[in-house]
């Protein structure tokens, strides 16, 4: 049931059917106070719709796919707590990449020492 009802909000804020959700459309559904109020019903806490976009958005591609969506939403239910944790763990998650490519660009760019 609780999959059905995210499928069913997921739908509801792909406003032009693309399959995708945007940043913009997760702004504009939690505009909507009814659609807000049913995305809280549904345990998430909708005050930062841009730290919301950036947890569902696991992949970076800077929109939020269905399956992205449900695992999201299924990771994420629950208190601000919960969603606040999981924003620091994405943070972490992001950083170590950051850091595996630059760690990378300095080994390629070392040379040995032939002096």
């Amino acid at each position: 049931e609780y999959i059905r009802q995210i499928k069913a909000l997921f739908k509801t804020i792909d406003d032009d059917g693309s399959g995708e959700v945007s940043r913009s459309e997760l702004r504009e559904m939690l505009e909507d106070a009814t659609l807000a109020a049913y995305f809280r019903v549904l345990g998430f806490d909708t005050n930062d719709a841009d730290m919301l976009f950036d947890l569902l958005d696991t992949d970076e591609s800077d929109s939020i796919s269905m399956q992205e969506f449900l695992d999201g939403c299924t990771r994420l239910k629950g208190s601000a707590r919960s969603m606040d944790v999981h924003a620091v763990l994405a943070e972490c998650r992001r950083i170590r990449r950051t850091l595996g490519r630059s760690s990378h660009r300095y080994s390629v760019l070392e040379t040995p020492n032939d002096c």
